[in-house]
């Protein structure tokens, strides 16, 4: 006897086809208060000693240029992230999820010092803000998200490479090149010292060898 199936199924998906046919847009996490808080101590400890050595060496100043050169520089690396918020798991990027800018980083640096001097409210609008961001960050256009770093990454060396990068490029923006410094300057040469960055960032452990090669394709196929 035939029989008929009086409840038919609404639609002829699986649950696995409509699960595909909706899929989850992947979002930041952003990190919370209390661990910026704590990475901030962790630097903070981590300064104290050379920020004595260098306000001895040079008196009332010595710490504040130490400092200058310390959370900016490790904002626009690589890792985004100085050594207390990478012990953290936490990262900083642009608006855009990309790295940040040594503009960005100073600003978001000077930001911070405004934020200091309007009683931390600067500070405390994180709790408040969807993204987590403090004012200096809103200022600067930067995000603090949850990112673990590489275990690999050697935080002085990283240091000292992107110390390096930052006068280079301040050189060159201060002393004009010549007409025939220009014209010697080929594709060539450019694409070289690309190679070369990748290749340092990933001796450094920055990046995974698979990343190495996947921007050195990159960089090769636009000959």
């Amino acid at each position: 006897m035939e029989t008929f199936n009086s409840f038919p199924a609404p639609n002829d998906q699986t649950p696995q086809e409509t699960m595909t046919a909706h899929p989850i847009s992947k979002e930041f996490i952003y990190a919370g208060f209390w661990r910026r808080l704590i990475a901030a101590m962790i630097d903070g400890a981590i300064l104290a000693v050379p920020a004595l050595i260098f306000n001895i060496a040079i008196p009332y100043v010595g710490g504040a240029i130490l400092a200058l050169f310390f959370r900016p520089i490790f904002d626009a690396s690589p890792i985004g992230a100085t050594p207390g918020r990478a012990f953290m798991g936490l990262k900083m990027i642009d608006l855009n999820g990309g790295k940040v800018s040594y503009k960005q980083a100073y600003i978001r640096y000077f930001g911070s010092i405004l934020s200091a001097m309007l009683c931390g409210f600067g500070y405390f609008i994180s709790l408040f803000s969807k993204k987590r961001q403090t004012l200096h960050d809103m200022i600067a256009g930067t995000l603090v998200i949850e990112k673990e770093i590489p275990e690999s990454t050697h935080f002085f060396k990283l240091w000292i490479n992107e110390i390096s990068k930052l006068f280079t490029r301040m050189d060159e923006d201060l002393i004009p090149n010549s007409g025939a410094s220009t014209a010697n300057t080929s594709p060539l040469t450019d694409l070289e010292r690309q190679l070369s960055s990748l290749k340092s960032l990933m001796d450094q452990g920055l990046i995974t060898p698979d990343d190495y090669e996947r921007k050195k394709t990159e960089l090769l196929s636009k000959i």
